[in-house]
């Protein structure tokens, strides 16, 4: 009998290793995307760089300009949409999803100079298996495409570390003749002037769409156009999200604590007859504020929590060897 209780012991034992050790447990997966409430950045605010929009996203200059933070309805303009036939281009940076978005801006006053080439990687090496962005205002004005019919194509592609392609996604649409910039037809969605329009596109038109890419193991992903007849030099990234892979750690970003005030003997204005004041607002400074490795991203939700299972696990698995021993080793004496 006692042979039998052992040997179960043994299986408890092959059993569980694989499962504490993680290879038969599922790792978290964290999908994260950005709350324009939770970080500290200004419209105009250049978010090239590691971190400067989302803890943990790498976003790279567009050609040589630098990527810009933008806002519904706020200077800096990217674009301008349309509310109705009659009002054109009256909505700067309009119909932005959450009323956030990123712009390549140029050199601020050439539409030429604007290549809006974007490249986004993953601090510290981090690779993610699925990765989204919305694009608006899309092909309403294709200057590098007047006088000429044309295929005009946006491509959204993966890579993996070691610079191979895991996985692309495009969004297509050609056009007529034209000799004009603007107004031009697509066989495809008709008045490019409504379709490639942020306000009055449908979704899914190149106005107002997304791109995903997916698979294992990406670590860069990059937003180009097929060439240059299919550059609309006035258009914005609406969105961003993405998963990072099973078991990747996530940081968390969020407003820098209020400093406490210092007690001072000084007298305050309205004390030495100044009636003015001056309020200072530490929460929109521009920047994101503070980094602490907690598991979790503002804006992110965690699918799974795999510390306390694999504790509880241990914590099963000591306790039954433990019965089954002390009850094997009882049954061994009294025989």
């Amino acid at each position: 009998m006692h042979k039998q209780l052992l040997g179960s012991v043994l299986c408890l034992a092959l059993i569980g290793y694989p499962l504490v050790n993680g290879s038969m447990l599922a790792k978290a997966a964290t999908s994260v995307s950005f709350d324009p409430t939770a970080v500290s950045v200004n419209p105009g605010d250049s978010i090239s760089g590691d971190g400067q929009l989302m803890c943990g996203l790498v976003i790279g200059n567009s050609g040589q300009n630098p990527v810009t933070y933008i806002q519904e309805g706020q200077q800096p303009s990217a674009y301008g949409a349309n509310n109705s036939d009659a009002d054109l281009n009256s909505f700067q940076n309009g119909f932005l999803s959450k009323g956030f978005g990123i712009a390549d801006l140029g050199d601020g006053s050439s539409a030429a100079s604007k290549t809006h080439q974007y490249e986004f990687s993953f601090s510290s090496g981090a690779t993610v298996n699925t990765f989204s962005i919305g694009v608006v205002d899309w092909g309403d004005y294709l200057p590098n495409a007047k006088g000429m019919a044309g295929h005009h194509e946006m491509i959204l592609t993966a890579y993996d570390s070691a610079n191979a392609v895991i996985n692309s996604q495009s969004l297509a649409f050609d056009t007529d003749y034209s000799d004009k910039a603007v107004n031009r037809i697509s066989p495809q969605f008709g008045e490019m002037i409504k379709a490639g329009d942020a306000g009055q596109a449908t979704p899914g038109q190149p106005g107002n769409f997304s791109l995903t890419v997916s698979g294992l193991g990406i670590s860069r992903v990059e937003l180009r156009y097929a060439d240059a007849i299919s550059v609309d030099p006035n258009i914005a990234i609406s969105d961003i999200s993405y998963t990072l892979e099973d078991g990747e750690v996530a940081t968390r970003c969020a407003p820098a604590p209020t400093p406490t005030p210092t007690p001072s003997s000084a007298p305050s204005p309205t004390q030495s007859g100044d009636t003015s004041s001056t309020t200072t607002d530490s929460s929109n400074q521009g920047g994101v504020q503070g980094t602490s490795t907690t598991g979790s991203v503002l804006g992110a939700s965690t699918l799974a929590d795999t510390g306390a299972i694999e504790a509880q696990v241990v914590n099963i698995l000591f306790t039954l060897g433990s019965v089954l021993t002390v009850l094997g080793l009882n049954l061994r004496f009294k025989r």
